[in-house]
């Protein structure tokens, strides 16, 4: 018996012993993935060799004679880097998702593979100049050249996602690049879901006036009547349970994380000239609000070439699997980026034909669909066929996406109208066109070909001049609209075609303006007397009012110093109007709870980190809005469970079209005070439940975890502690440091998801004094040093030097590759 306990001790410990060996040697593996700082490579297409030296935060600096030299060598560090990043983004503009992930993504490609943006990406491909041709297939040379590179010694060709899931990349291709800018640009875009809500509240029973109750307009705006959408297509009301999309993984829809901005968008601008700072130069400042991930979506990089007898100089936020740098300056203009919001989506609901399901009616009689078979092909599956269908509006969109087949009668399909499907899309000229730019003007010029989305483009240049330019393709709506955008139209009938577009002369567009400051965060910035409609679904007033109270009409003369202070501003508007009527109107809590509420009195409704009001304030909003608005819309009510927070002042106010405060399910008529209270008392106990009794112990810090999700890993323990980066974070969804939360994520509801994905500020006293920063770190590797190594310094609002300077960025450089011409 001794001898064989004795040898079973000694097979356990052995067992154990080749484990670790295992795990030390797979680490060590993957370690092998990270790619070397320094090295050397030829690449087919260069005319000259090109120097890229990575700075010690591994900024790539390329040094090129061409600027096609330029963007292959972009495309090189891009796949270096991020080609996992890149490889999603392509394979989510062509509805193959379910090649890498199997059946969690079906529903998701067909929704994308049914937008057909690889397609028109192919057929913009014919309309494109020589020249940003010649741009797109060096990028993809410079792809290409890294995906085939001669391997080290131990050397993975992949990163550890390829690894993992077992995939490989195809060569990319020019219409790769196209498509993810449409991608992209799908992700800016947000009126189609709030058509799609609006309809969903109609199906639940809400009237027109009900509906405005939900979404009140700006003080501005003066729109018609919303009709009532139950007449006008006979709606299914939904069951009370039901979802949006089928594809699940682990609990969270893929469409979600393939596009987690859609319909949520954000971002702050402003650039005050000269006259307004104390150098006497002109500031600019920019952060971007989107959806977080691990890595970020920006990939920062600075390119260097020749341009005839010029010298050109390019930094900022580059996008992967582009060859574009969105956001950033050349050596003689900024630019900076904020959601204009227009209204450049309509969803037109098509009546079948009885007899036949591959026609629907129109104004002249019944017209087919265009028809084309599409196979999805899933790994560890059978393939999945349908068929996409096109009205003369635009693709018929999924039964399954926003609960459409359960809203609408059997005799309706929804499709989308949207410029962004064109495929004479010249956003991609215009995008590459900008790395030329030597005045506003010509900035101006250059982007004036952008389709989609509409952009505010905060703009200042070297010789002093500031502006704001908000190009894209607005529809025309004709005068016997009444809908205006705000819910999908019947497409039978003639009146609610578009009617042309805006000219581009007439886009918004401002100069020098006499204040000296322009400042904008997606609210309406074009005054009462534009004569174009834009949207009715501009971001709530209070970020913008904020920019203005900072930055436009602040008395002091601008700095950096007061840049920074502004992009870091925590204080939320929003949260200490609402708690002000909220406390006014509060009935009997419990006694216990009593020192908190007069805590929240005298809060001074700035979103810090240490503190726990704003872990009250966000809890308590989030059960009140469940309280008051759950029961009234049903099934749809996921879609609006948010903050809200001018919605709820508008109740507070002025009361609304039904007694929202009111439960539908009980005998008894609950007043907005007794509702208010209770929803203090339980935000309190659940607080207690999760953190403890000891209140002190609450901080907002702890809860509000920038999350930086990775696509698919973050869902997969343990794969998760290495892939998903998380940084506690200051701000909330109302302050200019945003921080976003989702109320609808019932385990994390305070964590923050949506904020400043890239933060810059340009200081025209001296172009390489600007700074610049993003969420992750330059790789994509989650075994590299560079994976993560921004995270904190981003929560702190702090920032990495923007030079193109070489004295400057080759100090502490991490390593120099070469890029050599192939023979």
């Amino acid at each position: 018996m001794r001898t064989i306990i004795k040898w079973t001790i000694r097979g356990i410990f052995v067992v154990a012993l080749l484990i670790l060996v295992a795990g030390g040697l797979g680490y060590a593996f993957l370690t092998r993935t990270v790619q070397p700082y320094s090295g050397e490579i030829n690449i087919a297409g260069l005319s000259a060799p090109v120097s890229v030296v990575r700075d010690r935060e591994g900024v790539p600096h390329i040094e090129a004679k061409t600027r096609d030299d330029a963007l292959a060598a972009l495309g090189f560090v891009h796949a270096q880097d991020r080609l996992w990043q890149m490889e999603v983004l392509r394979m989510s503009a062509q509805g193959r998702l379910s090649e890498m992930f199997g059946k969690a993504t079906k529903d998701t490609d067909v929704f994308l593979r049914t937008l057909g943006f690889f397609e028109q990406a192919k057929q913009s491909l014919k309309i494109f100049t020589p020249d940003t041709i010649a741009g797109l297939e060096a990028y993809s040379r410079g792809v290409n050249a890294f995906i085939h590179r001669k391997l080290r010694i131990l050397e993975p060709s992949l990163s550890p996602e390829f690894i993992i899931l077992g995939h490989s990349p195809e060569d990319w291709t020019p219409a790769h690049s196209v498509s993810a800018l449409k991608m992209m640009s799908l992700n800016l875009s947000k009126n189609m879901g709030n058509e799609l809500t609006r309809l969903a509240f109609a199906a639940n029973g809400l009237s027109p006036k009900e509906i405005e109750d939900l979404f009140p307009v700006g003080p501005l705006d003066k729109p018609k009547p919303l009709p009532d959408l139950r007449k006008i297509f006979d709606l299914n009301k939904p069951d009370l349970v039901a979802s949006a999309s089928t594809d699940d993984l682990d609990g969270k829809s893929m469409m979600e994380q393939v596009m987690p901005s859609v319909g949520i968008w954000a971002s702050n601008n402003w650039v005050v000239s000269g006259a307004r700072t104390e150098s006497g130069k002109p500031l600019l400042a920019n952060d971007p609000h989107l959806g977080f991930g691990s890595p970020a979506l920006w990939y920062l990089a600075h390119i260097t070439f020749e341009d005839g007898e010029k010298k050109r100089n390019v930094i900022g936020a580059s996008l992967p699997a582009t060859p574009l740098i969105l956001l950033g300056r050349t050596d003689r203009v900024a630019w900076g980026f904020t959601n204009a919001g227009a209204d450049v989506q309509d969803v037109f609901i098509e009546e079948i034909n009885e007899t036949d399901e591959n026609k629907y009616r129109t104004p002249l009689g019944w017209q087919d669909f265009i028809l084309k078979e599409e196979t999805i092909k899933i790994n560890g599956g059978e393939d999945f066929r349908f068929t996409r269908k096109i009205s003369r509006h635009g693709p018929v969109l999924p039964g399954f996406y926003k609960d459409l087949d359960k809203i609408l009668p059997p005799k309706y399909v929804a499709t989308l109208q949207w410029p962004g499907f064109s495929p004479k899309d010249t956003g991609m000229e215009a995008a590459l066109a900008i790395m030329k730019s030597d005045t506003m003007d010509e900035y101006i010029e250059y982007v004036s070909k952008i389709l989609s989305p509409m952009q505010a483009m905060a703009l200042a240049d070297i010789d002093g001049n500031i502006g704001l330019y908000a190009p894209s393709s607005v529809p025309i709506r004709g005068p016997e609209n009444e809908i205006e955008g705000r819910a999908p139209v019947p497409g039978w009938l003639e009146k609610y075609d578009w009617q042309g577009f805006v000219p581009k002369e007439e886009m918004p567009l401002f100069k020098n303006p006499a204040v000296g400051a322009i400042g904008t965060a997606n609210s309406r910035f074009v005054g009462a007397d534009y004569k174009h409609h834009l949207t009715y679904d501009w971001e709530e007033l209070f970020r913008h009012n904020r920019v203005q109270e900072l930055i436009v009409k602040a008395n002091s003369k601008h700095t950096i110093a007061s840049m920074k202070a502004a992009q870091a501003d925590i204080y939320s508007p929003a949260f200490d109007k609402l708690r002000n009527l909220l406390i006014t109107d509060i009935g009997k809590i419990a006694p216990e709870n009593e020192p908190l509420l007069a805590k929240m009195k005298i809060w001074d409704a700035n979103m810090e980190m240490s503190r726990n009001e704003p872990l009250i304030m966000n809890s308590w909003v989030r059960v009140l809005v469940e309280a008051i608005y759950k029961d009234d819309l049903g099934s749809s009510f996921e879609a609006f469970n948010n903050q809200r927070a001018t919605t709820l002042i508008r109740l507070l106010e002025q009361g609304g079209a039904r007694k929202w405060c009111d439960n539908i399910f009980t005998e008894r008529e609950e007043p907005c005070k007794e509702i208010i209270a209770k929803s203090f008392d339980q935000a309190l106990a659940g607080l207690r439940d999760k953190y403890g009794s000891n209140t002190s112990k609450w901080v907002w810090g702890e809860a509000h975890i920038m999350y930086g999700e990775h696509l698919p890993f973050s869902k997969v323990w343990p794969l998760s502690l290495f892939f998903t980066v998380e940084e506690p974070s200051a701000g909330g969804r109302y302050t200019l440091n945003r921080g976003a939360t989702k109320f609808n994520d019932k385990e994390h509801p305070d964590r923050s998801v949506h904020g400043a994905s890239y933060r810059a500020i340009y200081d025209f006293s001296d172009l390489n004094k600007s700074m610049f920063i993003h969420t992750t770190g330059q790789s994509g590797n989650p075994f590299s040093s560079l994976y993560r190594n921004m995270s904190n310094r981003w929560a702190k609002v702090e920032y990495l030097p923007m030079t193109t300077n070489p004295d400057e960025y080759g100090k502490g450089a991490l390593g120099r590759w070469k890029l050599l011409p192939k023979q």
